[in-house]
Parts: C-alpha cells; sequence; structure tokens
C-alpha cells in the first residue's frame, strides 16, 4: 500500500487588501497597525470572554479566530471570520431562550428581550447586529468589501455581547 505524503510547510503570498490595512483606528499622527498574525492575535486576546460561554460556542469563536488570523493571506477570510461570531453569537443565545432550531435570529433575540432585562446598550447592539448580519455581512455584494478596522470592530463587539449573554441568570 503507498502512503500519502504531506507538505510539512506551505509557502503563501500575503494578500495586500489585507496586510495594507490597519487593523485599529489611529489618528493621524500615529502609524497604523499592520494586519499580521501576531497583531491579529493580539487584538483578539483583548476582547471580552466569559467563562460561563458553551465550549460550543468557544468552537466557533476559535474558528473566526483563526479565519482571522488567516486573512493575511485571503482578504476574504475577514468577512468569514465575523460570519462565524454571529453564528456564535446565534448560538449563545439559542442556548439561553432554549429555542427550537428553526427559530429565527429576530425570534431569538426577540426571546432574549422578553426573558432577560437587557441593557439599553446590549439591545441596541444586538439590534446593529441584526442588521449586519442580515444586510451587509449576509449579502453576497458586501460581505467583503468591509475595512480590516470594520472587521475587528464587529469581532469585538460581538464577543462583548457573547460574554455578557453568557453570564446572564434568568430572573
Amino acid at each position: 500500500m503507498h502512503e500519502a505524503r504531506y507538505p510539512t510547510t506551505w509557502t503563501f503570498n500575503l494578500d495586500e487588501r489585507t496586510t495594507h490595512m490597519s487593523l485599529v483606528s489611529t489618528s493621524p499622527t500615529q502609524p497604523p497597525v499592520p494586519a499580521t498574525p501576531p497583531a491579529i492575535r493580539n487584538a483578539l486576546s483583548n476582547f471580552a470572554r466569559s467563562s460561563s460561554t458553551q465550549s460550543d460556542v468557544v468552537a466557533l469563536l476559535d474558528v473566526s479566530a483563526d479565519l482571522m488570523e488567516v486573512s493575511v493571506i485571503h482578504y476574504e477570510f475577514a468577512a468569514l471570520a465575523v460570519d462565524k461570531a454571529l453564528q456564535a453569537l446565534e448560538l449563545t443565545i439559542r442556548l439561553k431562550v432554549d429555542q427550537s432550531a428553526k427559530a429565527g435570529m429576530s425570534r431569538l433575540i426577540g426571546t432574549l428581550r422578553k426573558d432577560y432585562a437587557l441593557r439599553p446598550e446590549l439591545d441596541e447592539l444586538l439590534r446593529d447586529v441584526l442588521h449586519l448580519r442580515n444586510s451587509w455581512v449576509g449579502h453576497p455584494r458586501g460581505a467583503v468589501t468591509y475595512s480590516m478596522v470594520s472587521a475587528v470592530g464587529f469581532l469585538s463587539h460581538i464577543c462583548a455581547a457573547i460574554a455578557e449573554i453568557s453570564d446572564f441568570d434568568r430572573h
């Protein structure tokens, strides 16, 4: 039997659409923060987390982080990273409100509002995230057009919402 061989080291070109963008907003007097795997990992490591977050959600967030890191090779992976984070948020809400698998995101958020006392800022964020999911990230024209600053910002807000919702206790 012939054994298949796989390379252990691959070489990829960097995607200049990613690597020439700053990861975070900077002032005109500050240099940009170039998108490199270590810079991306560092940015992601500062996002809100909760020890109450379910393991399935953490797994989706890990995939999101990996995709974000690999966006230095393929810019479009940043959009996929945001999409995976949105899936993690949806799963977080679904696990809290115990809805059927067929319930859509709008219904999940509505049930979350009924079952928990949401801070006005979280309620507004969920409204914005729903719009982001339905009108921008999921839209074929908008999914890959946002900047790295936007992708990192989206991920930061989504992770904060996941951490906060994961810590909810029923009232």
